[in-house]
């Protein structure tokens, strides 16, 4: 580590040791392996995205001893060391070590933000460019700096993580359009997928990346085919209000959207029929619909300060209300393994519900200094993604979501205490 980052590619570093946890993952190693494996991934990731990373020498004076215990990190290496100050106190030892690393991108609102299925690239619009970042290091990739991209606040990548769809806010006199970028050539080439004369306030890749729908502000919904010049399916009518987010069921066959109607609409992909009732339980406009893994349940957030989890089949809710917030939801998500749901609100914070329970089992997560608008897990679901009006993404440490609010065990009698005395020597 220390010669890595003296010789300036910590980013290589941080990918080293992400490949090391996988590799223990995959090969089932022991324990204790896998557990110092994922606390060193945290060490450096925090210590490549910090200020310290600029001194070398800040690796033990102050990135090391201010791991709490019993952090693996600490207890493996400081013992090693002489003469370092060690903070003390419930600042240090009540720590939950969630943020790993803060990116400043722009200095107003990040909106949205696209992840590719691998978990290595995060697409940021930033209002003069869209960017292609290392989720290792926060550095960019690629960039489009075409005229295209200025004003662009929405973006979506295709799950491989190779295209990108937005919208050109450059030539509104002939309507507004939603254009293509293939950014693994590294090039401004784009091309036009599709016009409308409707504000498109959300797109979506299908899982297998052969379509995009498209929410429009007019409350129209359009499903169209990366390999032909007009829209597949659309419009689809049935909300009356703007529509907020669509997103594909894992299986492609079913289209989800929230409206400013305060709906949420199922839709046949391949008819383009409305499936069943609206789904209808939020008083404020749905802001944020969302799939589990399965395709079996659906999460919806909204302005009304709550979450909903429906059954998708029943069309009924089966978690929820969740309500932690002082204002309004403006996204939730499934962890990939579906045991979480993480959502943002314009409150500024966080918050990690137990998927099965609705209890919260991580946050308020805060930094954030004003509203945040997306959260996004990470594929192996061990971290989150946030961005907000602050101009800023960060990174939390959501792997230890399921313990992190939990008190320790009393280790003692199982059965109730009916007396206790001292010893003689009063010990």
């Amino acid at each position: 580590m220390e010669v890595v980052n003296l010789v300036k590619k910590m980013r290589h570093g941080t990918g080293i040791i992400q490949q090391a946890e996988k590799w223990c993952t995959k090969h089932t190693v022991p324990e204790d392996i896998s557990r110092i494996a994922h606390d060193t991934v945290q060490f450096v990731l925090v210590y490549a995205n910090h200020p310290t990373s600029k001194s070398t020498t800040h690796i033990y004076i102050s990135m090391l001893p201010s791991r709490p215990a019993p952090r693996l990190v600490l207890t493996a290496y400081m013992p090693r060391t002489a003469g370092l100050l060690k903070p003390q106190g419930t600042a240090i030892s009540q720590q939950t070590l969630s943020l790993l690393a803060t990116w400043k991108v722009l200095h107003w609102s990040v909106r949205s933000m696209g992840l590719s299925a691998d978990g290595t690239r995060l697409a940021v619009p930033t209002g003069h460019s869209i960017d292609i970042l290392n989720t290792s290091t926060g550095k960019v990739i690629f960039s489009l700096t075409s005229r295209l991209a200025w004003g662009a606040s929405y973006v979506t990548m295709s799950p491989d993580g190779t295209q990108l769809a937005f919208l050109d806010l450059g030539s509104l006199d002939l309507g507004y359009t939603l254009q293509l970028w293939n950014a693994s050539k590294n090039d401004t080439t784009t091309e036009p997928l599709w016009s409308t004369a409707s504000y498109i306030d959300s797109a979506v890749f299908s899982p297998n990346a052969s379509h995009v729908a498209c929410g429009l502000h007019n409350g129209d919904i359009y499903i169209c085919s990366l390999c032909a010049a007009k829209p597949l399916l659309g419009p689809l009518k049935g909300h009356t209000g703007r529509v907020t987010l669509v997103t594909f069921s894992p299986d492609c066959l079913h289209l989800a959207s929230g409206s400013y109607d305060n709906t949420v609409h199922i839709w046949d992909v391949q008819t383009g029929h409305s499936i069943g009732q609206p789904f209808t339980g939020h008083i404020h406009p749905v802001t944020s619909v969302l799939y589990l893994p399965d395709g079996s349940h659906l999460v919806s957030a909204s302005w009304d300060y709550t979450i909903q989890v429906w059954d998708v089949q029943a069309a009924q809710t089966i978690l929820g209300p969740l309500k932690a917030y002082s204002s309004g939801v403006t996204s939730a998500t499934f962890s990939p393994n579906a045991a979480f749901i993480a959502s943002a609100s314009r409150d500024n914070t966080i918050q990690v519900y137990d998927a099965l329970t609705g209890s919260i089992v991580l946050g308020p997560l805060q930094a954030h200094t004003r509203l945040v608008n997306w959260v996004i897990f990470s594929p192996d679901g061990s971290c989150l993604f946030s961005c907000s009006d602050n101009g800023t993404v960060r990174i939390w440490n959501v792997q230890d979501a399921a313990v992190s609010n939990v008190p320790p065990p009393v280790i003692g009698p199982s059965r109730e205490i009916l007396s206790v005395r001292y010893l003689h020597g009063g010990l």
